[in-house]
């Protein structure tokens, strides 16, 4: 099996010490680990899971990226103006505003924002593990029945979000056939967030970002292929 590696090295200097560093970046295995799924075939028994993978894959992905292009940007700013960031505890809240406010284009105007907005919200549900619950509701006074609607108001705004992307039919029935993270909505989820990512480092001075592009476009070709 052919592996590559990526180096990234660097060295600090403090009053008491020498410091040489290591970074290794774990948004580009994600990313490779979606393409092999999406390569291979899913058996039915397993789907859920598969869709499930790889939204959470894919906000992982995205939030990774922006980490890492924010820490390094920064690295290069002058000690006097740099922002403060600390990106063990920094959110998306806080990673979004402060990339819009450091970088040229803001993150709106890629192409796919709404569906990179909405798997940040599905992530936050689905590492809290919380239940999908579906409601329908229908008026005493007049009988008239509502859409069947999510009962959390993230899963609420992703039902939307798919509904107005015809991916989910809109319905009155309460189903847990008919879920927000199907495998084939997954499949053009990924695709969607794949042209977000490259339309980003396409933007970025390589002179800041280099590494992390190089690493995106190999981690977008990889798809797990193991040569004998």
């Amino acid at each position: 099996m052919e592996e590559t590696f990526f180096l990234n090295v660097g060295f600090n200097e403090t009053e008491t010490h020498r410091e040489a560093k290591t970074k290794t970046r774990i948004w580009p295995a994600l990313i490779s680990f979606n393409n092999w799924i999406m390569k291979n075939p899913v058996p039915g028994i397993i789907a859920d899971g598969a869709g499930v993978t790889l939204l959470t894959n894919c906000s992982i992905a995205i939030e990774g990226l922006i980490t890492d292009l924010l820490e390094e940007y920064i690295q290069t700013l002058p000690a006097e103006t740099r922002p403060a960031f600390n990106a063990d505890y920094a959110t998306w809240k806080i990673k979004k505003p402060l990339y819009n406010r450091l970088f040229s284009g803001p993150l709106e105007q890629y192409p796919h924002f709404e569906t990179v907005n909405i798997l940040i919200a599905f992530r936050n549900n689905l590492v809290h593990g919380r239940s999908h619950d579906e409601v329908v509701r229908t008026e005493h006074a007049t009988g008239q029945k509502g859409s069947v609607e999510s009962e959390n108001n993230s899963y609420q705004a992703i039902r939307e979000f798919l509904v107005r992307k015809r991916l989910l039919q809109a319905k009155d029935v309460p189903s847990n056939s008919d879920y927000l993270w199907k495998y084939q909505t997954a499949c053009m989820l990924v695709w969607e967030v794949k042209q977000f990512l490259k339309a980003i480092i396409k933007n970025h001075d390589p002179s800041n970002s280099v590494g992390i592009a190089r690493e995106l476009e190999y981690a977008l070709q990889n798809t797990g292929t193991i040569n004998a």
